[in-house]
Parts: C-alpha cells; sequence; structure tokens
C-alpha cells in the first residue's frame, strides 16, 4: 500500500477484517489538503479476495482521560494456575493477580467458569490515600463481530452484585469455519455485595469518563461495543495492604456438540447450579481457593525443577495452563467424562491432533 507514493504497509497472507495501521510521522507530513494518491498492489494466489483500503483519523482523547498518569510496571510472574503484576501508581503500590484455579484432582471447581482478578494495594509513601479501583470489561467478549447488539443486565444474587452481557441473537453452537468466536452465552461481572461497589453499563466511550468525572448515571441496557463498569471503594490506604478481587464468569448454556449432541459444561450436570450459585461459591470459597492454588503451584514448581531445572519448570507451567485452557469437560450421554480440546477461534473443532499430541503427556 502506497500513499502519495511512498510505502504504507505490506503484508504476506491475508486479512479477515480491517487492520488499523499507524503511519510515519516523515509520510503523514506529505499529506496534503485535498487530492492525495492511495494505491494498492496485490498478488491474490489464495485465501480471500475482497481489497479495501482506506485513510481514516485517529479520535483525539478527551481531556479528561489525558490527564491519567500511566502506571509503572515494577515486575511480571507466571505460575500454574496465576498471573501476578506490579505496578507503582503514584503514591500507591498495586499486585494485580490473575487467578483461574485450574486443579485437575477437583473437578468441579476445575469446571466451574469462573477466574478472579486480585487487587491488592499499599501506600509506598508512609502516608494515608484514598483508593478507588475501576475494572471495565468490554461486551465485545461475548459476540463474534463487533456489529452483534448485546443485552446486559444488572443485578444481585447470592451475596454478589452482577452485570451480565450477551449477544440478542444467541444461537447456540451454531458457529463453525475459521476466525469464529463464541456468540451464545454471557459474561459475567461480580464482586461481593459487601464491597460497596458501584456498577454501571455504558458505551466504550463513556466507560472511562463516567469514573473520573463521577457521579455515575449512564446504565445502557442494549447496544454494541458496551462496558461492564465496576468502581470497587477501598478507603482509606496505609502502608498496610488491603485486598480485594472481582470475578469473571462466563455461562456458555452449552459447551460441546458431541455427535450432534449438545452437551453442557461438567458444572452443570447438577441442576441446582447456576452461574449465579457458582459465582456466590467462588466468593465464599476466595481464600480457600487461592490457598490450595498457592500450594499447587509451589509443589509443581518444585516437582518441574528437579525434574529438569529452571527453564523446563517454565515450560511445564506454560504447557499447563495452555492445554487445560483449550479443553472443556463434559459427561457424555453414555456417563463417560470427556475432556476434549476445543478451538475457541479458529472453527470451533474438537479433538484435533494439533492439540491432542502436545497435551497427550497430561491426559
Amino acid at each position: 500500500v502506497y500513499l502519495n507514493g511512498e510505502k504504507v504497509y505490506t503484508k504476506t497472507g491475508w486479512m479477515t477484517k480491517f487492520t488499523f495501521v499507524e503511519i510515519d510521522d516523515a509520510i503523514r507530513k506529505n499529506v496534503k489538503a485535498g487530492k492525495n494518491v492511495l494505491a494498492i498492489h496485490c498478488a491474490n494466489t489464495a485465501g480471500g479476495a475482497h481489497l479495501d483500503a482506506g485513510l481514516v483519523t485517529e479520535p483525539t482523547e478527551p481531556a479528561q482521560i489525558a490527564k491519567v498518569l500511566v502506571a509503572n510496571q515494577t515486575n511480571v510472574d507466571m505460575n500454574a494456575t496465576q498471573t501476578i503484576y506490579n505496578f507503582t501508581c503514584g503514591n500507591i503500590d498495586l499486585a494485580l493477580t490473575f487467578t483461574s484455579p485450574l486443579l485437575l484432582n477437583d473437578l468441579n471447581l476445575l469446571s466451574r467458569p469462573v477466574s478472579y482478578i486480585s487487587y491488592k494495594v499499599k501506600s509506598n509513601d508512609s502516608k494515608t490515600h484514598d483508593v478507588q479501583v475501576y475494572f471495565g470489561a468490554s461486551t465485545d467478549i461475548a459476540v463474534n463481530t463487533m456489529m452483534q447488539p448485546v443485552t446486559t443486565q444488572k443485578y444481585t444474587s447470592n451475596n454478589v452484585a452482577i452485570l451480565k452481557a450477551g449477544t440478542v441473537e444467541q444461537p447456540v453452537l451454531q458457529k463453525k469455519s475459521d476466525d469464529v468466536r463464541i456468540d451464545w452465552g454471557y459474561m459475567y461481572v461480580g464482586v461481593p455485595q459487601s464491597y460497596g461497589s458501584n456498577q454501571y453499563v455504558s458505551s466504550s466511550t463513556d466507560a472511562l469518563n463516567n469514573f473520573l468525572q463521577q457521579p455515575v448515571a449512564s446504565n445502557v441496557k442494549t447496544g454494541k461495543h458496551l462496558v461492564l463498569n465496576t468502581i470497587i471503594p477501598l478507603g482509606k490506604v496505609s502502608s498496610t495492604p488491603k485486598e480485594q478481587f472481582i470475578m469473571l464468569g462466563y455461562d456458555d448454556l452449552y459447551a460441546i456438540q458431541y455427535f450432534n449432541q449438545n452437551l453442557k459444561a461438567w458444572w452443570k450436570l447438577d441442576p441446582a447450579k447456576t452461574i449465579e450459585t457458582e459465582l456466590g461459591a467462588a466468593a465464599k470459597d476466595y481464600t480457600s481457593i487461592l490457598k490450595r492454588c498457592t500450594d499447587f503451584n509451589q509443589s509443581m514448581q518444585k516437582a518441574a525443577v528437579a525434574a529438569g531445572g529452571e527453564n523446563y519448570a517454565k515450560l511445564c507451567v506454560l504447557g499447563y495452563r495452555q492445554s487445560i485452557a483449550a479443553h472443556k469437560l463434559v459427561k457424555s450421554p453414555q456417563g463417560e467424562i470427556l475432556f476434549l480440546s476445543k478451538e475457541n477461534f479458529s472453527g470451533g473443532f474438537i479433538n484435533t491432533v494439533d492439540v491432542t499430541y502436545p497435551s497427550a503427556p497430561l491426559y
């Protein structure tokens, strides 16, 4: 792709959607008011057969958001069930921990579709500061394409404050072919009701603005590119750490199509269980679950280092996380336990050899 005779982009292969490419300053300076020349050369030997390109301007960042300072990341660590980031946010230190309790010795917990994001904050200047945590989750998580409208809901259940979103269409297990994403079921953001959090649904442009300006009034019910927003007040924070958490859940309704029969995930075998009861249980058992994860992380690390050294242990951690995340736990119509690999982007196929081979030693 050339702009006024200068190359701005080149690619081998093809894409299935528009990609935004920033133009270098030196080339951008030659763009003039009025007519400019955009030229494209393509050798179409395989793949896509549609060609398009254009010039767009990046929206100006709202002044309020432009004032927000960027946190300084000081460390990142990874283990079998967690990724832990450390940040300095002005006079506050933040430890941000993402936990998915993928414990193979507890099938009910393994199948529970709830992960945690934990915030541990403390003052780094020996003073006390007012601290709030803002978390925004895009409803694009629950769509195949960004043009699909979603519906949202705000409610409380099992002592958990909940935001819910999913497509209006809900085509359960209907997608196939490459470059597809799950667009059925519902995503959830939950926090313990005792936190006194402020939750609201907004457009993507209003999400952070509403938090910065306060009070929050936006509560969008349906639309596209919406954001599920949660503000947690941690109150006065000193050098003594304070920790709270957010839960992310996803109820896919039906998990696997097994020889033309739709099967529910393992955690849904008990008809008394709902996503709300699972969020409630996840909140209630937060401390004990994280301890179990820590114990397993340390045990696996110790065994892997003893078997092959530090680098081998790192590979074991990556393999464990990736391979388990690529599988769905269900029960067959004959009562068998099935742990099936499932593509979540390319075709949505199950038990393909490219996943089965590397995961075979584990399963």
